[in-house]
């Protein structure tokens, strides 16, 4: 089973890791802090895309590394439209 690890001293709460996650499986908790959706354990596909999104490095998947990713930047997400003006 795949779950996040969140350092809340390192999030701001940006949530671009709710955005961007492929399955939207993230929510913000309570106090506006990246969480699994309860049942999404299991529907985690372990991409790591919330690890490589976070310019902050506050989040760890625990088959993945925190240290080395090259972070995406905001204005290439896969929400972004280089089309749209």
């Amino acid at each position: 089973m795949v779950s996040i690890c969140v350092d809340k001293e390192k999030c701001k709460r940006d949530h671009l890791c709710v955005i961007e996650c492929p399955l939207k499986i993230i929510q913000k908790d309570k106090n506006g802090f990246p969480v699994l959706i309860e049942s999404a354990g299991c529907g985690c596909i372990d991409c790591g895309h919330c690890t490589a999104i976070c310019p902050h490095d506050a989040i760890t998947l625990n088959n993945h590394p925190q240290k080395g990713y090259e972070h995406i930047l905001p204005e290439i997400s896969i929400l972004s439209n280089p089309y749209q003006k």
